[in-house]
Formats: C-alpha cells, structure tokens, sequence
C-alpha cells in the first residue's frame, strides 16, 4: 500500500493495494481456523493473528521512506479523501474509545452514548468551521497557522507547546490500553511490552513520518472494520436473518429488555450532573440498555458530549490531515468521509453489545451455581470477568464484566472459534496503534516545526529539518513511553480529560481565527493560557483530590464551561486593544475563498522570488 506520488499526483493503484491487503486478512483469518481445526497450539495462533497484521504495519511505514520534508511532513498532499478519511476516523476515535465507548455501552446502556454524540458533533465541526479553511492555507502544522494569521512567533511557540500536552495524555491512554491487551492475549507483564511497543511505532513512524503513518493506518483501518463487523454481521443474520444489525438489532433489543426485567435490572434517578461511567475495575450489570439518565444526568449527558466535542474540533492530530489531501474540496470529502466512518462504527457498537448482553442474559439470568456457562470461565482467565459471589442467590449481578473486554464477550459468549476472538483483540490493537502513531507524529511535528525550527524563521535546510523531526521523534516516543509507566489512572477517563483540555485550550482560537477578523495576537495568546489554565487547574485540583467538585462539575466536562469563558475573554480582549493590520484582514478574506493556490504555497513561492532577486 506504498503510494508513490510525484507533484501531487495520486497513484491509480491504490484501491488494488487496499483489496490485496483485504484478501491477505482474510486469507490468514480463513487459515488460522482450519489450523485450529487441526489443533495446532492455540497460544501460536494467536501470535499469528496479532503479530502478523503488526508487522505487516511496520514494513508499510518503512517502505513509505519520505526523502523530502513535504512527504515527512504531509505527504506531499497526495493522499485521496477516502483514505484520509478513514485514518481520520481511526485517530478521532482511537483504540481508548472504541473500547471504551463499547464497554461503557455494554454496562450501562443508554447513557454511554454522550461519547459517541460528542465525536459526531466533533467531526462535523471540523467539516463545516475547520478543515477547508487550514487546507486552503495548506501549512504543516496546526501552531504554523496561527502563527501566521496572528503574525506571532509567540502564539506559534506558545500554541505548539499547549496543544502537545493534551495530545501527549492521549498517547498515554492509547497505550495503557494496548499493553494490557496484549498483554491480556499473549502473556507477559504489561510495563515490559510498553517500550517494545514504542519501538515499533517509532520504526513505523520514523522512515516515512505522515506518508508512512497514513498507509499504515489504511491497513489498520482494514483491521478494525474486518474484526468489528465480521462477527456483528454473522450474528445478526443467524438470529435476524438479516446481516445489517444496525438496522435490525430492534427485536432482540425487545428480548433484552424482557430478560432485563425477569433479572430484576431498573432504572434508578441521580443528579442531573451527575456523570457516573464505568471504570476500569469488573463492573456488574446492573442498568437496562434503554434506561436513560440512570448512570449520567441530563445535564451531565449535554456537557459530556459538548466537551467532547471541543475537543475533537481542536485536536491537532486530526486537524494536521487537512494539508495532506491535494485542494480544499477533497479536505471537505474527506472529512466526510471521517464521519461517514466514525457513524458507521458508533451505530455498529451499540447493536454489537445489545447482541452481546442477549447472548449474556439469556445463559445467565436465572442461573444456579452449578449451571454458570463455560464461557464464563473463559472470560475468568482472559481476566475479562469475575465472580464477586454466590450467582445462585445473587443472579446476574454476582458476575462482573470489565470494561475494556466488552468487545471480546461477543465471540466469547457465542462460542465462536478462538481465532475471531483473536481478531476483535487484532482490530482493537490496530485502532490504537492508528491512533497513537498519529499522536506521536502530531507532537513531533509541532515540536520540530514550531518550537525548535520556528526559532529560526523556517530558513533550517530540508536536510536539517529531516534530521531534527526525526531526532524529536525518537524523543517524544521516549517520552510517552516513560509517561505510560509512571502515570496512574484509567485511560478512558484519561482520553476525556484530555479531550477537555485540548478543546478548553484551542477550540475558541481556531474557530475565531477564521471567523472573527478583529481577534488579535493579544487577545490569542491570552485566551490560549487562560482556556489552559483554567481547565488544567481544575483537572489537577480535582483529580488530586485538593478541591471538591464546583457545582458538581465532573473535570471531564470542564471544556463546556471554560469554552465560553475563553469566547467571552477572546471577545473582550480584542475590542479592548488594536485590531489587526490590513495584512492580516487579506489573509483571513483569503483563507475564506475555497479556490485558488494555497497560501502557504503562494508565500514560500514569493519568498524564494525575493531570495533570488537579492
């Protein structure tokens, strides 16, 4: 799946790569049950189904060696919407939240689903208000814009810095998730296989930087389609007759319910801000799937999915894929197809554990001690499930499920061959290394680009600029590995902090940037530190346990009230000190107009006439 491209041009073949990938999988998947079949070791099938695709991934990235900076830094733009749209759709939702979104939907039903609005509102944010716009300024990074409408090295330096952290947070999350998963299907300690994992995202990465790091998540795009919807669809069809369970999963939604009511599950009232999500410990089932609000208030429930959307609207690690499509109208497509993507799989889990607690409920409810399933006790060793008492006088809610381990229930609970189990943990592995490899890039780039180069005024050679974001790269990866084995705490709730911060910290400036020419440099660099610093001083307090929660907002949620202070901030300031020259009013009229060159490529291109001339 190497593209190979030449003054933007987009190679013909890649489709042809995509479905000899596509074939490959399910070449090996088709050969691993007949080897189960055979009784070959299961534990070396296993390390077939989630090493193989692994190291399928790491000779993409190195075969996609990127010699100039453009490819290094956005693949010369020439990457076709659909397959920028579909890594796009991989880093919005990452591995965290596929697992965490069908897990907390598995537990609790209804309320879980705040998370998944919140992606939504995200990605069609970044549709309509975000994406067309940095296109049709075309720079590298997301820092490199603001620096340039703002006119400010300090606002570029200062952006960077800021948005890197909560990127940072969610590489942490990403790969607290990987590790124990591997860890969970293949043995070993989880610490150990941190750095090994670094190592392998680092060679993916490093050969080829965004070029490498698209085709790869392409494949891995593959993989997680493959493994979500291949059970999904064998299920629905055996119990529906119909293999499009996002459309069917209504009559045994019905039979749910009824065994729902029979185990004695119901609706319970909280506080309307109340936010009460499923952590990383076993957790019973113990609320219907159509219980609204019994698990996240309705407040609660609206600013959950407002922060995080701020968050995905402001994450640079999604934003980046603007410059890599060749013009404005296929950075709009390929945003759809990001939503088209993500709306796929977010109506795709909810009917994927509503079969799951079927199969779950129907064996369970009912149940004596002696009678418990032998799925059950498969759950047991992979860690996935625990037995907290008597099941014959406490029923279904003796049995406790983790979170993390929902999607793997399904193949589990419905005795399907180890080997498609095997592969929900392979398309699982895929989301996150899509997600943390774009992450890690992310903070590279900015680092290398807008701090370390941004210094010298962009006049660093190409070689140099290759050496340094390479250089960085090794660090940053450095970095998130230390930082995964030194932090403590569940990465889902991990991801939605970070989600909060980044949108407290970068969602107002973006937007306005675009469509509000009075924002100035002071009012930008004064709503970036306070939106930061705002919510990063709740989160610390709060988390730390330093402070109560004010107003019983949970610092998840944080972004839905900062967002407004830091509009109201933004507003104030500008009106308050001198509006921008002329200079900057052309260049947002400009970035305004969908056609035409690209301002970043006009500029460079004046800038070498001048060089020339003197």
């Amino acid at each position: 799946m190497v593209a190979r491209s030449h003054q933007g041009l987009i190679n013909p073949r890649l489709g042809s790569y995509l479905a000899i990938f596509s074939s490959a999988l399910v070449a090996l998947v088709i050969l691993l049950l007949i080897f189960s079949e055979l009784g070959t070791d299961p534990y070396v099938l296993r390390q077939v189904m989630i090493l193989g695709p692994v190291a399928i991934y790491v000779l993409i990235g190195m075969s996609c060696y990127a010699g100039e900076t453009d490819d290094y830094f956005i693949a010369s733009r020439a990457i076709p919407s659909f397959f920028n749209g579909l890594c796009g759709a991989l880093t919005t939702l990452g591995g965290t939240g596929l697992v965490a979104i069908a897990g907390s939907l598995f537990l609790i039903g209804y309320d879980a689903f705040s998370v998944g609005i919140g992606l939504l509102l995200g990605v069609m944010v970044l549709v309509s208000l975000l994406v067309p716009y940095l296109r049709k300024y075309g720079g590298q990074t997301v820092p490199s814009y603001l620096g340039r409408r703002f006119t400010s090295r300090s606002v570029r330096m200062l952006s960077a810095i800021l948005l890197s952290i909560p990127v940072m947070m969610l590489i942490v999350a990403e790969l607290k998730v990987g590790s124990a998963i591997v860890s969970m299907m293949l043995g070993g300690s989880a610490a150990n296989l941190v750095p090994v994992g670094c190592a392998i995202m680092f060679t993916t990465i490093a050969f080829g930087g965004m070029k490498g790091v698209t085709w790869s998540s392409c494949a891995q795009g593959v993989v997680v389609l493959f493994a979500l919807l291949v059970p999904l669809v064998v299920l629905s069809t055996m119990m529906t007759n119909l293999p499009f369970a996002q459309i069917t999963y209504g009559s045994i939604l019905t039979d749910v319910a009824r065994l729902e009511a029979q185990s004695g599950l119901a609706a319970r009232s909280i506080d309307a801000l109340a936010i009460n999500l499923p952590g990383r410990a076993p957790t019973a089932l113990d609320t219907p799937f159509l219980a609204a609000f019994s698990n996240v208030g309705t407040v609660g429930f609206v600013l959950l999915a407002l922060s995080v959307m701020t968050g995905v609207a402001a994450l640079p690690s999604i934003l980046m894929r603007a410059g890599t499509v060749p013009s404005v109208f296929e950075a709009r497509k390929s945003m759809g197809w990001v939503a088209v993507i993500v709306g796929l799989i977010l109506l795709s889990l909810p009917a994927y554990v509503v079969i799951a607690r079927h199969l779950v409920l129907s064996d369970l409810v009912g149940v004596t001690g002696g009678q418990v399933p032998n799925w059950v006790a498969n759950l047991q060793q992979l860690g996935l499930a625990a037995i907290s008492g008597d099941v014959a006088n406490g029923g279904l809610r003796s049995i406790e499920f983790s979170r993390d381990g929902a999607l793997l229930v399904l193949p589990v609970a419905a005795n399907f061959p180890d080997t498609v189990a095997h592969l929900v943990a392979a398309g699982v592995i895929a989301a996150i290394f899509a997600a943390a490899t774009a992450h890690f890039l992310a903070v590279a780039n900015m680092v290398t680009d807008d701090v370390i180069l941004g210094l010298s005024g962009d006049s660093a050679s190409e070689l140099a600029r290759a050496i340094v974001a390479r250089v960085v790269l090794a660090v940053v990866v450095t970095l998130g590995g230390y930082l995964v084995l030194n932090v403590s705490g569940d990465p889902f709730r991990i991801m939605l902090l970070a989600l909060s911060l980044a949108g407290s910290t970068g969602f107002v400036i973006l937007v306005l940037s675009i469509w509000w020419k009075r924002l100035n440099m002071v009012a930008a660099l004064v709503t970036m530190m306070s939106g930061f610093f705002l919510a990063g001083a709740y989160m610390f307090l709060t988390e730390q346990r330093v402070i109560g929660l004010i107003g019983g907002i949970d610092a998840i949620v944080v972004a839905a009230v900062v967002v407004p202070v830091t509009g109201v901030i933004a507003g104030v300031v500008s009106l308050l000190t001198e509006p921008p020259g002329r200079q900057v009013r052309d260049f947002v009229r400009d970035l305004r107009v969908p056609g035409g060159e690209t301002v970043y490529d006009r500029e460079r291109r004046m800038a070498r006439g001048r060089r020339r001339r003197q």
